[in-house]
């Protein structure tokens, strides 16, 4: 056995590189650049894993460095382990309970869920932590993933799942199934496992979230808290402290024991590599050794002689008298094996926790060195959850008003979100409204994150291209405004501030429920109720009953009749369709239209198929946006509504810097996917106004 390193930084750093090394080039490309988030981060085996990863960006061993989101209960705990993660800008630390929900993080590609009291002494002092940790925290967790398309996320369950066991099914494979008594308490822990592993296999299969699942059998290392009452920390205790080796059992029981870096690296092949859905037992399958024999091997390390003595001629109640996995499955689909023999994991264990007693006073392993560390930056649970969990008491008094103290804080900095088209914003009972610099006031629906209340907010302005030309176009335009998509009425406010368009009459049509109540409710905010006439409809060729998807994610503002994006879960809404033509037959009793906006997600050319009689009569400046990708969707090609306008002398004019810009047609160079479309007897001063509008924009906002 090669010398062992001095330090136990360098202890640690020497294990990751073994890790690193056993890694494919396949599997450091898919690592590349990506984020991960791992709970439970002070551990011991995740605390290996952030380690491994750590390795991987220090020593360039990735083209792009991993971010990483390390969740944990303990601030103190997360800079123990990793003191140097304090000062990496790639390192953020989520300070929480698991069971809490997450906060808003950046998109995640990788999740590594180890958050759970894996020590008997832990888990029975708290078992409705545990299961919490292992129901509502990974449920929690697989929406994310869901929610992000994350490329995998790695639950870490226990080789305890696998209860009492005929003697036929040892060495024991993925596919055996023992008895467990839940009534026992000891229990508890393999019953959260179970339900977590039935848990993520239920979103596997009714969601397609890529779990793979992992069932450690005992493991030690570098990193183990010897404190925690399992046998190979409470024997290196005992040899720290020169205490006499004493069994609390007949030291008859067999297991095999791993070490920590054949564990990481199957952690890791599985995560990158592993089936999805699938169940991968890691440890070491050999030599299977008594308890009593790993005692004297301990021993024989810390120079001891006398023979270990057993307390008892009894096994350990509760105990399993054999433990051993049959590793065929990782190492067939994965080429995991173990490396390290159980004398040098030993001895590595022993320097290791040696190097920590040794350097606690000098590298800052006593409170007063982390004192000096600078806090990990941290995101912060909602408010809503740290209020719930509070009343409930999962969080102590103290952790609860410091949390507070953060949204406080964010609430004291709205001021510099007072910018541009932001006059300021007002919080009541009902919400948060944003107040614009034209007077307008707009409610934040803060789970609508591509919203126009949350741009505005997030960037001073909403669309300002768009809503250039649109009142420009109002300002020399005389008729009804006809807003098809209306939204939650961000064109329909405006054209409420052109007195002509006030006065001749705005209509909003916006099809989903939800999003028409915020709609309504941003009329009444601005005292429009009677101004702007709602329709709850979708308009298109013919009446009739649709379903539109609304994508989960992106939100109402990707409603459509076929689903643009079918990664995501879709809520299918099912409306009433009109023409419309019947609509405005009905709505507006003849009167002159000036203006038709159309945004309805690639549906554009059913609109208008159902407008025929209107274009005809009221030739109004038509205002759309056209995706190449969406009308692909639904079966066309933007030039088709380019044909289907032309013979009533509509031409197509693009939204550039440079003004309007006359199209013939649309290709694969054409930058533009605003037009309006004008006829250029009627509608040369609305060309002039917009051109005008187009080129006098701020840079900034210019197309």
């Amino acid at each position: 056995m090669t010398a062992l390193p001095s330090s136990a930084r360098d202890i640690l750093n020497e294990d990751a590189g073994r890790v690193a090394a056993r890694l494919t080039a396949d599997q450091l490309a898919r690592l590349s650049g990506r984020h991960v988030l791992i709970t439970g981060a002070a551990g011991f085996l995740p605390g290996a894993i952030v380690d491994t990863i750590a390795y991987l960006n220090t020593h360039g061993l990735v083209e792009k460095p991993v971010r990483l989101t390390l969740l944990g209960r303990s601030a103190e705990a997360l800079r123990r382990r990793h003191p140097w993660a304090a000062e990496d800008p790639g390192v953020t630390a989520l300070i929480q309970d698991v069971s809490l929900p997450l906060p808003p993080l950046a998109p995640v590609d990788y999740i590594i869920h180890a958050a759970s009291p894996a020590a008997p002494r832990s888990f029975m002092a708290d078992p409705a932590g545990l299961m919490a940790a292992n129901t509502t925290g990974l449920m929690h967790l697989l929406a994310r993933a869901r929610q992000d398309r994350a490329a995998a996320l790695l639950y870490v369950s226990s080789s305890e799942v696998y209860g009492t066991l005929p003697p036929e099914q040892f060495p024991t494979s993925e596919d055996a199934i023992g008895l467990l008594d839940w009534r026992q308490a000891r229990t508890a822990y393999a019953e959260a496992k179970r339900a977590g592993e039935a848990i993520s296999l239920a979103w596997w299969r009714q969601h397609n979230v890529p779990v793979r699942i992992v069932r450690p059998f005992h493991v030690h290392g570098p990193g183990q808290d010897i404190d925690d009452g399992r046998i190979v920390g409470a024997m290196v205790r005992l040899g720290l402290d020169g205490r006499p080796f004493v069994l609390e059992s007949d030291g008859q029981a067999t297991r095999t024991y791993g070490y920590v870096t054949d564990a990481t690296t199957a952690f890791l092949k599985i995560l990158l590599s592993g089936a999805d859905g699938g169940l991968y037992g890691i440890g070491a399958d050999g030599p299977e050794t008594s308890i009593l024999d790993l005692a004297t091997e301990i021993a024989r390390l810390f120079g001891v002689t006398e023979p270990v003595r057993t307390a008892s001629a009894r096994p350990q109640a509760g105990s399993p008298s054999r433990v051993r996995p049959n590793l065929d499955r990782i190492r067939t689909e994965l080429g995991c094996i173990a490396e390290v023999g159980l004398s040098e994991g030993l001895a590595r264990t022993i320097a290791w926790n040696r190097a920590v007693a040794a350097e606690a006073p000098a590298v800052g392993h006593g409170p007063e060195r982390w004192q000096r560390i600078p806090p990990l930056p941290q995101a912060v649970p909602a408010i809503p959850d740290l209020m719930e969990a509070y009343a409930h008491g999962r969080m102590p008094r103290d952790s609860f008003w410091k949390s507070m103290a953060r949204h406080h804080q964010g609430l004291d900095d709205t001021h510099i979100l007072v910018r541009d088209a932001v006059a300021g914003m007002t919080v009541t009972g009902e919400g948060a409204t944003i107040t614009l610099t034209n007077g307008l006031r707009l409610g934040l629906n803060a789970g609508d994150i591509r919203g126009a209340a949350a741009h505005v907010l997030n960037h001073g302005h909403y669309e300002p291209t768009e809503l250039a030309a649109f009142q420009a176009t109002l300002a020399t335009t005389r008729g009804r405004f006809v807003d098809i998509g209306a939204n939650v009425g961000w064109y329909s406010l405006h054209a409420s501030l052109h007195a002509e368009t006030r006065t001749a009459g705005i209509l909003a049509v916006e099809p989903v429920p939800d999003t028409r109540m915020l709609l309504c409710a941003n009329l009444a905010r601005n005292g429009l109720e009677t101004v702007v006439k709602v329709a709850g409809c979708a308009l298109g060729e013919a009446s009739d009953t649709i379903t539109l998807h609304v994508p989960e994610f992106t939100g109402s503002v990707a409603a459509s009749r076929r689903p643009l994006f079918p990664d995501q879960p879709n809520r299918r809404v099912t409306v009433p369709q009109r023409t419309l033509d019947s609509l405005l037959t009905e709505s507006t009793n003849g009167s002159a239209v000036g203006l038709v906006k159309i945004d309805v997600e690639g549906a554009e050319i059913f609109v208008l198929r159902g407008a025929g009689a209107t274009l005809e009569r009221h030739r109004p400046v038509l205002m759309m946006e056209l995706l190449r990708k969406w009308a692909a969707v639904y079966d066309y090609h933007p030039n088709d509504i380019l044909d289907l306008l032309a013979p009533l002398g509509y031409v197509a004019h693009a939204l550039t810097a440079n003004g309007l810009e006359e199209i013939s047609r649309i290709t694969d160079e054409t930058v533009a996917t605003n037009f309006l479309f004008l006829v250029p007897d009627r509608h040369s001063a609305v060309a002039a106004a917009v051109s005008t509008a187009l080129r006098t924009l701020p840079e900034d906002n210019r197309p």
